[in-house]
């Protein structure tokens, strides 16, 4: 698009005896970019919408458990699990409570300095009712 517009200028200063076959040219082109550029912006914007969020009840230590044990061989990692109320249930999206716990027990892996024997505590509590989790690990970063 700028050279587009530069050769537009070109012409102009030059006086150019085509500039109005120039600038139909360049103006088209231009247009289309901007229609494809517009385009782009429209299909990114669709793409980085959040999916459509299909609660349901869940036990949280279900949930819990899988990603944990998705990551289980990690190296130099111990899991500890202390699920006081294994049946604790929430209402919500499996795969966002997943992506959640995911995220979570990614970045407790990371937290551990590579010298140091990992200790990741899963923790599920209820009080009140409602359903308390905690995940500690003994890296470094957020206590």
């Amino acid at each position: 698009m700028k050279l587009s517009i530069q050769h537009l200028q070109r012409s102009w200063v030059n006086k150019n005896e085509n500039i109005d076959e120039v600038f139909k040219k360049v103006t088209a082109i231009l247009i289309e970019q901007i229609d494809s550029l517009s385009a782009l912006a429209t299909e990114f914007s669709s793409f980085a919408k959040m999916p459509i969020s299909k609660p349901e009840v869940l036990k949280v230590s279900e949930v819990l458990d899988t990603v944990i044990s998705l990551h289980s061989q990690s190296e130099n990692i111990k899991f500890e699990r202390d699920f006081q109320n294994p049946e604790a249930q929430v209402f919500m999206d499996k795969d966002q409570l997943l992506r959640i716990f995911t995220n979570i027990i990614k970045n407790a892996i990371q937290a551990i300095p590579e010298d140091r024997a990992g200790i990741i505590n899963a923790r599920i509590i209820s009080r009140n009712n409602r359903a308390i989790i905690e995940i500690r690990d003994n890296g470094k970063g957020i206590s």
